[in-house]
């Protein structure tokens, strides 16, 4: 606990040195997982939340969502954890004067993000539908593995 505590400490050293810095957004977010990994599940939401905002860039914007719409995903609040994916999306379609390389790293990073299937995942537990997506899984191994039989 005292690792915590002082690295918690640390943290915020670094996040005041320079607001604005990459430096001090890592520390918000680190702040954030300690409070979350010691229970204190509203303090590190916030704090996920002013990471979200402080972000200087869109990768930026997006790791802090990440975290806070994972967030509300465990404490089961999954319509708020939508709300945090929806205003990803929204970030990555507005990027003005990005190169469309720079959009195309955007719009993975976006579908790369963990929240997406821990809400999912949330979604299909919470109606029950857990179940027929694994067998839906499974009768697609067996349709490839019978479709890879035939072209042999």
């Amino acid at each position: 606990a005292s690792r915590r505590v002082a690295a918690a400490k640390t943290y915020r050293a670094a996040e005041r040195v320079d607001p604005a810095s990459a430096r001090a957004q890592r520390a918000r977010l680190w702040i954030a997982r300690l409070l979350f990994a010691d229970g204190k599940t509203e303090q590190a939401i916030a704090r996920f939340q002013g990471a979200l905002e402080c972000a200087s860039t869109p990768r930026q914007a997006i790791e802090a969502a990440d975290h806070l719409a994972k967030s509300w995903v465990q404490i089961g609040a999954l319509q708020r954890a939508q709300r945090v994916l929806d205003h990803v999306d929204r970030l990555v379609q507005t990027r003005a004067g990005e190169t469309e390389q720079d959009m195309q790293r955007l719009r993975a990073a976006s579908r790369r993000m963990g929240a997406r299937k821990a809400l999912q995942r949330a979604l299909d537990a919470r109606h029950g539908r857990g179940d027929d997506a694994v067998r839906l899984d499974e009768h697609r191994r067996r349709r490839d593995k019978r479709d890879a039989r035939i072209l042999l």
